[in-house]
């Protein structure tokens, strides 16, 4: 029996049970998954239904990872991209870490330990930790990795993403994806990680790597997803189009800058014997040469009743600066941050507008700084003082009340925040010391220092302060107001607070 429904016919069986028919997979339930006349659907084009390395495939990622590269050589946009988040994300000191077991005496040690073991961190010894930490930026912007094999030395030697590959005599093994081997439940059991040649290739020696000793850092944005894509992929032909569009301009504004002049005589058009094919134009109909280039002049040879019209408009025109920067704006929004965070120009926005686009930016900066805190930064230090406490250069960590070792226990603090009014930056970090979000040490910490050098240094310049007052008959406390007047100690109490 079936229903006087006109849209869902429904059918019913034997027992009185509604059947719905089976739906044909045509994809018109949703727009974006249907080609029209006005719009083409390009998932099966460009994509399988697989996972995302076998839907990709090797070839295709090496070619984006060298046009990724080549923009952060040779792109102004892209390479102001990554300095920007180098400088904001890493800074110059790097995230720095705050031993927090509690006991006083095993976090200095081990900090200490932790400073001087940053100095010698890369294998290679061509940079410290905070280097490899500002590396880590451009390398997951080009290549969508960021891989660190934990050397029997204790150290970090960097892999670049083409050093990851399937050996060819591995190639029918259905396990390995792209250098990536896995076990039989999905997870990563290792890589096979190439060497260099001589000549500075991928060779076929290789070596594979246990995922225990191997830091990867990826964003991917699917479950199944093992290698993350480049940052910088889709920003490749918008980047590019910015670029050749700039240079055509560029080199229009030359052509038109020439100047232009006619050559003519009594008997009509003027010759010249000096002229080359390589620098002039023929008259096809007349075989008479008519214009000639010399440097930026262009002489132009015209018969009787010629004449020169300009026709061309003046470049860059008027347009060129909005279209370039509203190119430029849908450009960095890709990657999170404010046009004029980028491009460090805040002369057309007002004080609450540079403000807000400073505020944006930092969330993304944020992001980036806990992907590399998570990612890098607490796997080293764990790795580190584990060494550290198993050869002997640390004593056993504090244990907590269930018997548990805390040597993992560490905050890291991040590279200070520039503000546009750093008066309200220190008011903000003041009342949050009062209310006890933050303390001394993170404060400190945001510009490499460390929290009890600080109090050290300014008992000292107090000191000091006093004695010169002494010296030269000053009462006491004048220099000494003058200097803390701002620094005033905190008094308890709920007055503090507000």
């Amino acid at each position: 029996r079936h229903s006087t429904n006109p849209v869902i016919p429904l059918i019913v069986d034997a027992k009185g049970n509604a059947i719905l028919p089976r739906a044909h997979a045509s994809g018109e339930a949703m727009s974006g998954g249907r080609s029209t006349r006005h719009r083409e659907d390009k998932a099966y084009k460009r994509r399988y239904n697989l996972d995302e390395e076998r839907s990709v495939g090797p070839w295709n990622r090496a070619k984006t990872l060298l046009e990724c590269r080549d923009l952060l050589t040779n792109s102004p946009l892209a390479i102001a991209i990554s300095g920007t988040l180098e400088r904001n994300v890493v800074g110059m000191s790097g995230l720095t870490p705050e031993a927090k077991t509690g006991d006083k005496a095993w976090d200095d040690a081990a900090e200490e330990h932790f400073r001087e073991w940053c100095k010698i961190a890369d294998y290679r010894g061509r940079t410290n930790f905070a280097g490899l930490q500002r590396l880590c930026i451009p390398t997951r912007l080009s290549d969508g990795i960021v891989a660190f094999v934990m050397t029997d030395t204790g150290q970090l030697q960097g892999i670049e993403a083409e050093r990851i590959a399937t050996p060819s005599d591995k190639a029918r093994d259905g396990s390995i994806i792209n250098g990536c081997k896995l076990d039989s439940t999905g997870r990563v059991a290792g890589w096979y990680v190439h060497a260099r040649n001589q000549h500075g290739g991928v060779s076929a020696d290789y070596e594979f790597v246990d995922a225990v000793d191997m830091i990867f850092l990826t964003a991917p944005f699917r479950f199944d997803q093992i290698f993350g894509h480049p940052d910088l992929a889709a920003a490749i032909n918008p980047l590019k189009d910015l670029d050749d569009f700039k240079l055509s301009t560029l080199l229009t504004a030359r052509l038109q800058s020439r100047q232009a002049v006619a050559i003519k005589t009594e008997q009509g058009a003027g010759r010249s014997a000096m002229m080359s094919a390589k620098d002039a134009t023929e008259d096809t109909a007349q075989k008479r040469v008519k214009e000639e280039f010399d440097g930026y002049t262009a002489k132009h040879y015209l018969e009787t009743g010629e004449a020169i019209e300009n026709i061309a408009n003046p470049t860059p025109g008027p347009q060129f600066v909005g279209y370039t920067e509203q190119q430029g704006q849908d450009i960095t929004a890709l990657f999170g941050l404010p046009w004029d965070f980028v491009t460090m120009n805040f002369h057309k926005g007002s004080f609450a507008q540079s403000k807000a686009a400073l505020s944006l930016a930092y969330k993304t900066i944020q992001a980036w700084q806990i992907w590399l805190r998570d990612g890098l930064c607490q796997r080293v230090w764990n790795w580190v003082i584990a060494r550290a406490i198993k050869f002997g250069d640390l004593p056993p960590a504090p244990v907590d009340s269930r018997g548990f070792s805390t040597w993992y226990k560490v905050d890291w603090t991040f590279p200070d925040r520039e503000w546009i009014d750093p008066k309200d930056a220190i008011d903000a970090e003041m009342a949050e010391f009062r209310m006890g979000k933050t303390t001394l040490s993170r404060i400190t910490g945001k510009t490499g220092a460390a929290w009890e050098d600080t109090l050290r240094q300014k008992a000292k310049e107090l000191q000091v302060a006093k004695q010169i007052e002494t010296e030269f008959g000053l009462q006491p406390g004048d220099l000494v107001n003058a200097y803390t007047n701002a620094q005033a100690p905190i008094q308890p109490g709920a007055a503090n607070v507000a």
